[in-house]
């Protein structure tokens, strides 16, 4: 029998998989889910899957490729660019070796885990943080999310001058999410 491969896409799906056991025992909570980049698409399927135990839904640059495939090609060219100007760079085999590896795992979680169906029977309010210059998940995809589910309460929040991290250390972009969901609940 083969042993299971392990790739950051597999840890991935193993953790969304303990936390759908963990909502399906939930009795009365109602969550609210935040997950950035692949943790935004799977706070997604989570909500369409439990949709009556998610409160609210705050994803940044998801993964969601409602298009088959356009998203995912997108990110293989431009991480294959990236790692393309570092090969120039100079850079360890073993640096370039990681590059590969985290280029397969994303494009992969992305061509997989990303294609979901538009129609969802999740209805709650839904809001998305996404960076202006954001290269490897382009801000269109956010907005095309918004505009396939086509609701008032699905919002898209473009954030000038940022990237796929929003540009900000860890800290400062947790409180910046924090501050967003608080103004979002306020609705």
């Amino acid at each position: 029998m083969a042993e299971e491969k392990k790739t950051p896409s597999a840890d991935k799906l193993k953790a969304l998989q303990a936390a759908m056991d963990k909502i399906s025992k939930l009795k009365e909570e109602r969550l609210i889910l935040v997950g950035p980049c692949f943790g935004g698409l799977m706070a997604y399927r989570a909500a369409q899957e439990f949709p009556n135990k998610v409160e609210t839904l705050l994803a940044s640059s998801p993964l969601i490729d409602f298009e088959q495939g356009t998203l995912s090609q997108h990110i293989d060219a431009f991480l294959n660019a990236r790692e393309e100007r570092f090969k120039k760079r100079n850079i360890s085999a073993e640096s370039l070796q990681k590059m590969h590896h985290f280029r397969q795992s994303v494009v992969l979680g992305a061509s997989k885990y990303g294609r979901v169906p538009v129609a969802s029977s999740y209805l709650g309010p839904v809001c998305i943080l996404h960076g202006e210059k954001d290269r490897l998940v382009p801000i269109e995809n956010s907005r095309q999310i918004a505009r396939k589910l086509n609701r008032p309460n699905v919002t898209v929040q473009e954030i000038p001058s940022a990237g796929h991290t929003f540009d900000m250390d860890q800290d400062r972009r947790m409180k910046f999410t924090i501050a967003t969901l608080k103004r979002h609940l306020a609705r």
